[in-house]
C-alpha cells in the first residue's frame, strides 16, 4: 500500500468522524441542555418542548429514504454543503423565536436536511470503503458523537446560562458549520474506484473469480428457506432498531433527572457529559468485542452495561452515584448505531442490504422520536421520571431477547 492510499483512507475515517460529531454529536447529544431552559423561557410542559428533538428525528427519519438515491446521482460534498448550510439556518432562526409551533416547525426542516450528513451517509461511506477492520472503523467513527457530545454540551449550557438561548443556538449553528467543512472542502468520493482504489482489505476478483462467486449465490437466491430466514433477519432488526434508539430518547431528559434529584443546571449538564464519556468508550468497545468475538456477544455486553446504569438511575443514591449511572447508561448508544449498524452488515445480504437499510434506520428514528416526547410526557403526568426509567428497564430486557434471537439464525451470505 502506497503512502497516498494510507492517507486516502485516514481521509475518509476523519470525513466520516466529524460528519458523524455534527449530524449526531451537535445535532441530538448536545440538545438536552436547551429543554430546561426551553421550558422556562417559553412558559410550556416538558412534552411540547421535547416534542422538537422528536421532530428533529423525524425529519431526519424521512429524508432518510431519499438519501441512497441523491447519493447516487450527486455528489456528496455538494450535498453536505447544502444540508448543512440549510441545518445551520434553521439552528439559528430556532434561537429568534419564542412560539413553540414556528419553533418545532423548523426543528422539522432541520431534522429533513441534517439527515444528508447522518448516519446513512456515514455508514455507505464506511461500508464502500472498509472491509478489514470494518466494526472497528465504525466504532472510532460513531464515538465522535459522543466525543461532540461529551465536549459541547456544557460549553452550550454556559452559553445557555450566561448569554441566552438565542447566543447558544448561534453557537450551535456555527458548529455544524465548522465541523463538516473537511466534508465539503477535502477531496474524497463515496466509491472508492472513482478515486482508483478498493475498499481497505477488499480481495480484488478476476473475472474468472467473479463468474465462479456469481455461479455459486445463485442457488441461493432461490433458496425459500434462505428467504424465510432473511426475511425474519429483518423483522429482528427493525424490533431492535426501534427499541434501542427508544432508549436513547432517555438521554434527553438526563438533565430533567438531575434537576428532579436536586441537581442545578450546570451539575445536570455533567450528566449529559458523563454519559457521552459513556458513549465515545463503549462503541470502542463493541468494535473490539465485534472483531475479537461476534457482534451478538458484543451486543449483549453493552445491553448488560446499560442495565447496571439504568437500575443505578432509578435509584439515585447521591450525585456520584448519578454521574456513574449516566456514564453506564451512555452504554446504549453503542447498540443503538454500532451495535445495529453491524448487526445489519453481518445479517443482511449485500443486495438486501442497500434497500433494507434506510427502513431499519426509519423504524429507529421513529423509536427515539416517540420516546422522547412520550418520556417527556409521563413526566409531566407522573412529576417524575422513575415509570420513564421502569420502561427503559423492560424495553432492554426485550432488546436482548431480539438479538438472542438474531444468535439463533444463521448468518446470510
Amino acid at each position: 500500500m502506497t503512502k497516498k492510499e494510507t492517507s486516502n483512507y485516514l481521509m475518509i475515517v476523519f470525513v466520516a468522524s466529524m460528519m458523524m460529531a455534527a449530524s449526531l454529536g451537535v445535532n441530538m447529544n448536545t440538545a438536552g441542555v436547551f429543554i430546561v431552559p426551553l421550558v422556562e423561557a417559553m412558559d410550556v410542559p416538558v412534552a411540547s418542548v421535547s416534542l422538537h428533538i422528536t421532530l428533529i428525528t423525524l425529519g431526519s427519519a424521512l429524508s432518510g429514504f431519499v438519501v441512497p438515491g441523491i447519493l447516487r446521482r450527486f455528489n456528496i460534498r455538494r450535498i453536505v454543503l447544502v444540508s448543512t448550510l440549510v441545518t445551520a439556518g434553521m439552528t439559528v432562526l430556532m434561537g429568534q423565536t419564542s412560539d413553540i409551533y414556528l419553533f418545532n416547525f423548523l426543528s422539522f426542516i432541520r431534522g429533513l436536511a441534517a439527515a444528508f450528513f447522518n448516519v446513512i451517509t456515514v455508514q455507505q461511506l464506511i461500508n464502500q470503503w472498509f472491509v478489514k477492520y470494518h466494526g472497528i472503523v465504525t466504532s472510532f467513527v460513531f464515538s465522535f458523537s459522543g466525543i461532540a457530545g461529551a465536549l459541547l454540551s456544557p460549553l452550550l449550557s454556559s452559553l445557555i446560562t450566561n448569554y441566552g438561548l438565542a447566543t447558544a443556538y448561534l453557537a450551535q449553528a456555527l458548529l455544524f458549520l465548522l465541523i463538516n467543512i473537511p466534508a465539503t472542502v477535502l477531496p474524497y468520493t463515496l466509491d472508492p474506484r472513482e478515486m482508483g482504489m478498493e475498499a481497505y482489505g477488499a480481495h480484488v476478483f478476476t473475472e474468472e473469480e467473479r463468474d465462479q462467486l456469481h455461479e455459486e449465490q445463485r442457488p441461493m437466491a432461490l433458496n425459500l428457506e434462505q428467504t424465510r430466514r432473511n426475511n425474519l433477519n429483518i423483522v429482528l432488526l427493525m424490533v431492535f432498531a426501534f427499541i434501542t434508539t427508544a432508549l436513547t430518547g432517555l438521554y434527553q431528559h438526563l438533565s430533567g433527572i438531575g434537576y428532579e434529584y436536586g441537581m442545578e443546571l450546570n451539575q445536570t449538564s455533567l450528566l449529559l457529559s458523563f454519559c457521552m464519556i459513556g458513549n465515545i468508550l463503549f462503541k470502542l468497545m463493541i468494535g473490539w468485542l465485534s472483531d475479537a468475538k461476534n457482534t451478538v456477544f458484543a451486543v449483549i455486553s453493552m445491553f448488560l452495561v446499560m442495565l447496571m446504569g439504568l437500575i443505578l438511575l432509578s435509584f439515585g443514591f447521591n450525585f456520584t452515584v448519578l454521574y456513574i449511572a449516566s456514564f453506564l447508561f451512555g452504554a446504549v448508544y453503542s447498540v443503538s448505531s454500532v451495535g445495529r449498524n453491524l448487526l445489519s452488515v453481518n445479517l443482511l445480504p449485500r443486495d438486501t442490504y442497500g434497500r433494507v437499510f434506510p427502513v431499519i434506520n426509519f423504524v429507529s428514528s421513529i423509536g427515539g422520536a416517540l420516546m422522547i416526547s412520550f418520556f417527556g410526557l409521563t413526566f409531566d403526568m407522573t412529576q417524575s421520571y422513575q415509570t420513564a426509567i421502569t420502561l427503559c428497564i423492560v424495553m432492554s430486557l426485550l432488546g436482548i431477547t431480539s438479538t438472542l434471537f438474531m444468535k439463533a439464525l444463521p448468518q446470510t451470505e
